[in-house]
């Protein structure tokens, strides 16, 4: 099916993939506003876009951008979370519409994450599928950059995909995830051919540009993954591989997994290689009793939303669907599992 984009005035940027929206505004002093039944975003005394809401499937405000009462009344009505960032992308909330009627659902779900074998059934996939997707990315970067270390990494991670297909408890499940992500992680700092330091996942907050865009990436992919859990009615802060805890969302944690090579970092590697963004495009930044961290600069973050939203709403090959539909399919496949107590499989890229 087609797929259209559009950006319209700075700092707003709009992706379509079948008549599926999401709407990220970073201009300071922007405003979120009502008119009819369409959004509209305005800022210095004019309009910068205008979109239908029934196009909509998601709002992200970054930095200090208003929203009017009107604009909220218009997206719970219709569904639309509406999240809020810091200027250097950082998720500060979410507003979003009662939860779904689908109370079948959710006592499944809760049936499901307080029984161990039920959580190991539901999570291999999960862990399984983002052991494979990371192989994947590691086979795509070898026809480039051959080499021995590099096919062992992306044999290793690809046994271990299959080890956790067959994980006997969720202990033996962690392992393997935790065994790929040494292994990942060292081949990802091999293929950073870009001059900027990483010498490993580090976070809470990112010290480096290649780990803030990582965690920038992630953040994301959460925030589009916690919203469709919730429209699909499933509860997002209970999950099957992440443990729940107070305010964390377990299951968007445990969805996102597949989609964090196959999105994040495949982009992470293409921006910084291609010299899209540098280490002139990020600033150092230590809060008052915080650790130091690296962010985008508010221009370079306008660059990266407009790439993101690219990689993200874009259809994966020709006549194929996008990472964001993939998305919604891998949650609707997990709720049908949890209705009818059968096996699922999550995202694997082919």
């Amino acid at each position: 099916m087609e797929q259209r984009s559009r950006e319209s005035g700075k700092g707003v940027r709009k992706e379509d993939a079948m008549a599926v929206t999401t709407v990220f505004v970073c201009q300071p002093g922007a405003v979120l506003a009502r008119r009819s039944r369409r959004l509209v975003v305005q800022a210095d005394g004019g309009e910068l876009v205008e979109i239908p809401v029934r196009e909509t499937a998601a709002v992200a405000l970054f930095g200090p951008v208003q929203v009017t009462a009107q604009a909220l009344a218009l997206l719970f009505r219709h569904r639309v979370p509406l999240a809020f960032f810091s200027r250097q992308g950082r998720l500060r909330g979410r507003l979003a519409p009662a939860l779904s009627s689908h109370a079948g659902l959710r006592l499944e779900q809760y049936r499901a994450a307080g029984e161990a074998a039920c959580c190991l059934r539901l999570a291999r996939p999960l862990v399984e599928a983002k052991l494979a997707n990371s192989a994947r990315l590691l086979a795509a970067y070898r026809r480039n950059y051959p080499g021995e270390a590099l096919a062992a990494a992306q044999q290793r991670l690809a046994g271990l995909a299959r080890q956790a297909r067959e994980a006997a408890s969720l202990a033996e499940l962690l392992g393997c995830e935790g065994a790929g992500a040494a292994v990942y992680f060292n081949a990802v700092a091999a293929l950073n051919r870009s001059g900027l330091a990483f010498a490993g996942r580090r976070m809470h907050p990112p010290p480096d540009p290649f780990n803030a865009l990582l965690s920038l990436g992630y953040t994301l992919a959460l925030t589009e993954l916690l919203g469709l859990a919730e429209a699909r009615g499933l509860d997002p802060y209970v999950g099957f591989l992440h443990r729940t805890g107070y305010g964390r969302p377990s299951l968007a944690l445990d969805l996102v997994e597949p989609f964090r090579p196959a999105l994040v970092d495949r982009l992470t590697l293409r921006l910084v290689n291609e010299r899209i963004l540098t280490a002139a495009d990020f600033q150092a930044r230590t809060p008052a009793g915080g650790r130091p961290s690296v962010v985008l600069k508010p221009e370079a973050l306008r660059r990266y939303l407009e790439h993101y939203a690219h990689a993200v709403a874009r259809p994966r090959r020709p006549g194929g669907v996008s990472l964001r539909e993939e998305m919604a399919r891998q949650v609707d496949r997990l709720a049908r599992a949890l209705m009818s107590g059968g096996e699922w499989t999550a995202f694997v890229e082919h």
